[in-house]
């Protein structure tokens, strides 16, 4: 059982940065440019978005392998 469970969080945890690392800049409103009241263009990232998307997309990867590649060597 503890097989299982490390086996699941490991591939979250990877799965997670690699995800966050590589869409960060891609996710449609993941940052807004305001522009300041002294003229000065600001770029703001919407950090609780981009942390969503990132965990939905590595929750649905690791559900994949976990299926396809780890759950059928522990069935009898």
């Amino acid at each position: 059982m503890t097989h299982i469970l490390f086996s699941i969080i490991f591939l979250m945890a990877s799965y997670f940065l690699a995800v966050l690392a590589l869409v960060q800049g891609y996710i449609p409103g993941g940052y807004r440019i305001e522009k300041g009241d002294d003229g000065k263009t600001r770029e703001f990232l919407q950090y609780l978005k981009i942390l969503g998307i990132s965990f939905i997309i590595a929750s649905a990867l690791s559900g994949m392998m976990f299926y396809f590649f780890i759950y059928p060597s522990y069935q009898y």
